[in-house]
């Protein structure tokens, strides 16, 4: 079991109902099923240079966001075979609105845009903290924990302790 579907596969049992906006028909899967079977509509959603649309446009948020999903869940967008197209992978869709100076274009043949390098930025941390055997974005869970230091005085055991002075 990956680590992105760790937490999903531990309530493997649990079973929940949701009901499509279209035909109003009601499904029931485990978590595990409705994230393999989200995977699965994205690689059919996928084009075939590796990228994804939004709006009718191939865009590179629309890229960063499938690539946060994917490292969420555990599948390395670069390495499984259902998201390579035609040799490219998400990753090779989305370098490829790479500027020259190093930011990144909402629409190919557009200069660099502040939202899709802030959304390329986390595509990237995505990869970086699953191929690092870390938590996936946006889960801090494996981040640095801090205690408050008292000096004298008692400590409430809240906040960040930023304001506290380390015992010597």
């Amino acid at each position: 079991v990956s680590r992105g579907l760790g937490d999903v596969y531990k309530r493997q049992g649990r079973k929940y109902t949701y009901t499509l906006k279209h035909g109003k028909q009601e499904i029931t899967k485990t978590a595990a099923q409705a994230a393999e079977a989200a995977a699965a509509r994205l690689s059919e959603l996928q084009l075939s240079n590796g990228g994804f649309t939004a709006s009718g446009e191939e865009t590179s948020e629309s890229i960063s966001q499938v690539i946060v999903a994917l490292c969420s869940l555990g599948i390395d967008p670069q390495g499984d075979k259902r998201f390579i197209k035609n040799g490219s992978s998400p990753v090779d869709a989305l370098m490829s609105f790479q500027q020259g100076d190093g930011g990144f274009a909402h629409l190919r043949g557009e200069g660099s845009d502040s939202m899709a390098g802030e959304q390329a930025l986390c595509a990237l941390v995505s990869l970086y903290r699953m191929y690092n055997g870390m938590a996936r974005l946006y889960d801090y869970t494996d981040g640095v924990t801090m205690k408050a230091v008292s000096s004298g005085g008692t400590s409430s055991g809240t906040g960040s302790g930023a304001d506290k002075k380390p015992s010597p």
